[in-house]
């Protein structure tokens, strides 16, 4: 008797996934049948915060930058902590700036990309 009643309940069961397969009664948010496509997340970064984000800016330019950039943490102005350096990025020659807090210690790099001469023949 326990052994029908199994039975008859394993086979309602089974109807009712392919029923709601066919279907679609049931949200597929519930279902749980599909598998949702996975987001892709990108990494958005400032300007200037990453190599592929890198300013464009001539030597005046970064000249004019350094004494005006704030610290994301506290607001107050960065100073520079003498870590510039050379880097190629994609091909391209690319300097990079380091920054540090002089209140709340936070480390920072500024990305330029560095202009090329023109070429003449």
């Amino acid at each position: 008797m326990i052994i029908g009643t199994i039975a008859i309940v394993a086979v309602m069961i089974g109807i009712g996934v392919i029923v709601n397969r066919k279907l679609a009664i049931e949200p597929e948010e519930l279902a749980g049948t599909r598998a949702k496509p996975a987001k892709v997340l990108i990494a958005a970064h400032e300007i200037g915060e990453a190599p592929a984000t890198a300013l464009r800016a001539s030597e005046a330019q970064v000249a004019k930058l350094k004494p005006s950039l704030p610290c994301k943490t506290c607001r107050s102005l960065l100073e520079p902590d003498g870590t510039d350096e050379e880097v190629r990025y994609d091909g391209e020659p690319m300097r990079v700036l380091g920054f540090r807090c002089p209140h709340c210690k936070t480390k920072r790099a500024l990305y330029i990309r560095i202009p090329r001469p023109n070429a003449r023949a």
